[in-house]
């Protein structure tokens, strides 16, 4: 639906001017219960990454369990050994936070 009347992004809160009726009106949709401007910055990507991120990327995950060599996972392949050693050192990280924590209690 569109309208020509003043409007906000509940996404990401940008304020929309009201247009003259020679002008293109804002173009509106509803993502997760909110009213969006379609021609906004993009923040429903954002959204549903927070909302569904990891249950997307599980199903990417276990679709590359059953078919790892898939050329459509050449990138992950690459990467993971990477983000492997990010995670680890991560890990260690909090470890180490943790134990220093417990020991002053």
């Amino acid at each position: 639906m569109g309208t020509s009347r003043a409007v906000t992004c509940q996404l990401c809160g940008t304020e929309w001017p009201e247009v003259s009726e020679d002008e293109e009106g804002h173009t509106l949709g509803r993502f997760l219960g909110l009213q969006f401007v379609e021609e906004c910055c993009g923040r429903a990507v954002d959204v549903l990454y927070e909302e569904f991120g990891e249950t997307f990327a599980m199903a990417f995950l276990n679709d590359f369990a059953e078919n790892p060599s898939d050329s459509r996972f050449g990138l992950l392949r690459f990467s993971l050994p990477e983000i492997f050693e990010k995670a680890r050192r991560n890990t260690e990280e909090v470890a180490k936070q943790v134990s220093s924590a417990q020991g002053q209690a």
